[in-house]
């Protein structure tokens, strides 16, 4: 019975911490030769359904292409873009090289606007963020990561900073499991 106590408590563990982790990426985006300040930033978060949400937001201008480094030849699944709907969503090549995914905003009347909100892959794909960048496609002199065209040019984004967050349904199966060894652990000392 104990031990069929502790298997019950695994699973749900397992169940639980399936997508338990939120990973977050943060960029910030900046000239290859400094015109500018950061012109913007555009951030990745895994969603609990194994997708990735991602945003992107620029300060000065607008957004008309954006493109990153990511894994294998087919681009990524991206789908369910807002405010804007993208002319196309596979890839581009730039002046910093081939990028597998990303996608090339309407001409008119003014590309993206200042922001881009989106979901990359399809349910269960990913369980990091980090599953959907780093391509052998990366740019061709500094390794960035990211790409970004507005008016004033080509802006080029680098990792900046990650942070793993456990979600809030991660504590119900870990609490379960926590209370399960230290129930069968004071059976056996009371044994």
């Amino acid at each position: 019975m104990r031990h069929l106590s502790m298997a019950v408590l695994g699973c749900i563990l397992a169940a639980g911490a399936c997508f338990a982790d939120n990973t977050t990426g943060t960029f910030d985006i900046y000239e290859g030769s400094p015109m500018f300040p950061a012109g913007g930033e555009v951030s990745l978060t895994l969603n609990g359904d194994g997708t990735i949400s991602a945003s992107l937001f620029v300060t000065a201008g607008d957004i008309e292409a954006f493109g990153f480094a990511s894994p294998g030849s087919t681009p990524l699944s991206e789908s369910g873009f807002l405010s804007v709907t993208p002319i196309g969503t596979v890839g581009l090549t730039d002046e910093y090289g081939t990028q597998g995914s990303g996608f090339v905003c309407p001409a008119t009347p003014t590309g993206c606007g200042t922001s881009e909100f989106w979901t990359i892959g399809t349910p269960g794909e990913f369980t990091s963020v980090f599953q959907a960048l780093n391509g052998v496609s990366k740019s061709y002199d500094k390794n960035y990561d990211f790409v970004m065209e507005n008016q004033f040019g080509w802006w080029a984004a680098k990792i900046q900073g990650e942070a793993i967050i456990p979600e809030p349904s991660s504590a119900l199966p870990v609490g379960a499991f926590l209370l399960g060894l230290a129930t069968v652990f004071r059976r056996k000392r009371n044994a």
